[in-house]
């Protein structure tokens, strides 16, 4: 995604954990993705 969206790559490590079809990889950014599947971005949540 980043070759289509420069930049976008390095906000998602940062920022984003990625479920996809309801698996949560937060550090694993590399995992394959078959048409069809779900995805989705979710924000990273800091707090205390």
């Amino acid at each position: 995604m980043d070759e289509l969206y420069p930049g976008l790559g390095e906000h998602l490590v940062k920022e984003t954990t990625v479920a996809i079809d309801g698996e949560i990889y937060e550090v694993d950014y590399f995992q394959a993705v078959r048409p069809g599947c779900e995805i989705f971005f979710i924000p990273k949540i800091e707090g205390g």
